[in-house]
């Protein structure tokens, strides 16, 4: 799914392939920066791509550091990524 340049929770986990709540979590834990407007919630590209970036480079210190929470958080999201990109090698 392409993004746009301003995404609802929806889409952005539709593009992830997760949970609507794992989106939510990460904009309340401060890994996805959101815009809230008159009760909205949304999310530029810029912000997903951000995320992403980070999720990947992040991946690897998570690997060395404990906690049981923190390695479900990082699993959801780098399975939402990987998620997101085979859904856009098949759209092209």
């Amino acid at each position: 799914m392409a993004l746009r340049e301003r995404n609802s929770v929806k889409t952005v986990a539709e593009h992830w392939g997760c949970s609507e709540r794992t989106v939510r979590n990460l904009i309340k834990a401060g890994t996805l920066v959101a815009l809230r407007l008159s009760g909205m919630i949304r999310i530029t590209r810029e912000q997903v791509e951000a995320c992403e970036a980070a999720a990947s480079t992040k991946s690897a210190q998570d690997q060395e550091q404990s906690g049981t929470k923190k390695r479900r958080d990082q699993f959801k999201l780098d399975q939402a990524l990987r998620t997101a990109k085979r859904q856009q090698s098949r759209e092209r």
